[in-house]
């Protein structure tokens, strides 16, 4: 008597999302001009498998000459270097990428929009979630602290110290290295120091002359001097204790006088207003706020305030301008809060 066999069943099919991902894997190892005769015929066999390989495939490779052949900041640089030391920028690099294409090719299926800022947050060598502050000791001693929502890319070597701010705000406590001086660098421009503790924001400002966004960036001095460049380098100013600038790349705003203050508020988590409006006030919170801060800059527009509020508990602070202000703060779960003029004071005031 034959027994019979069972059916067999096709094996599960591989998510597409982690199709996309080992297709930018494929991509960057089948570039990289260390790439073997065994990496290719492997490969040919990983995109004979089916037809989900194959437009896994062809989408990531739009993907990458959408990118340029992968030409994020230094890493096809990076990835001829041969020296040891800069292997691990190269190792480094080559994760960005591969996380990059994948990012890339991911999310716009899903329906969302990537821009390149935030693509260089989620890439970044260090980054802070927002409402969270990161202090991150750095490899040659310097303390480097990072305000809500802020990612920074590190490139130290024998020469230099360069930390490139890609989103938000820190503080630096830097080691004296006087073979290396240490940058802190946008697009606006660089911060060079020796010894000594500042601060730098990045600012998204609408750029001159059209609607687009361009970078600025703010600068604070609270220990020695640092030398502030615009990104030309055809304008720079020295900056001291006490004394804070603003610079886009076109040039330096006059230098402004500092509260006396040894170190930025937001390192004791919390924001000091001095006769504010309101709806600067809010702005800023909403850098700390997890989700939706929504506010009418109109009906509010005219009110303004003195107070020292809490960054680490944004309903707190709102709650302690409402009572200061003729405001009510609506909730509606944890994420969206609604600030709008109080009704019974808008009543008040109508004839």
């Amino acid at each position: 008597m034959t027994q019979r066999l069972p059916d067999s069943q096709p094996p599960p099919e591989t998510p597409f999302e982690q199709l996309l991902s080992e297709a930018a894997q494929w991509r960057v190892r089948l570039e990289d001009d260390a790439a073997t005769d065994s990496d290719h015929r492997a490969f040919k066999r990983w995109l004979a498998i089916s037809d989900s390989h194959r437009r896994a495939w062809r989408e990531i490779g739009e993907t990458w000459e959408a990118l340029g052949g992968a030409q994020l900041p230094g890493a096809r640089a990076a990835l001829e270097r041969s020296h040891a030391e800069e292997r691990v920028d190269a190792r480094r690099l080559l994760r960005r990428t591969v996380i990059g294409l994948a990012i890339l090719a991911v999310l716009p299926a899903a329906g969302l929009w990537v821009s390149n800022t935030s693509l260089a947050y989620w890439l970044a060598d260090y980054r802070s979630a927002t409402g969270e502050r990161r202090t991150v000791k750095l490899e040659d001693g310097s303390v480097l602290d990072m305000n809500t929502a802020t990612a920074v890319d590190l490139h130290f070597d024998s020469a230099r110290r360069r930390i490139a701010l890609r989103r938000g705000e820190v503080h630096l406590r830097v080691a004296a290295d006087p073979d290396r001086p240490l940058e802190i660098t946008t697009e606006a421009g660089a911060v060079r120091a020796l010894g000594t503790r500042f601060s730098v924001r990045r600012l998204d400002t609408p750029a001159a002359g059209s609607g687009s966004r361009g970078a600025a960036m703010r600068v604070a001095v609270y220990e020695s001097h640092v030398r502030l460049c615009v990104a030309s380098g055809e304008s720079c100013r020295k900056l001291r204790r006490g004394e804070q600038a603003r610079a886009t790349a076109a040039g330096i705003a006059p230098t402004e006088a500092m509260a006396k203050h040894s170190q930025p508020a937001w390192l004791q988590d919390r924001m000091d207003v001095l006769n504010q409006p309101v709806i600067d006030v809010l702005e800023e919170l909403a850098r700390y706020h997890p989700g939706i801060l929504h506010y009418d800059k109109q009906a509010l527009a005219g009110l303004r305030v003195s107070a020292t509020l809490p960054l680490d508990d944004i309903p707190r602070a709102l709650d302690a301008l409402a009572l200061a202000l003729p405001i009510r703060i609506q909730a509606y779960g944890r994420w969206l809060l609604v600030v709008s003029r109080s009704e019974i004071e808008a009543a008040a005031t109508v004839p």
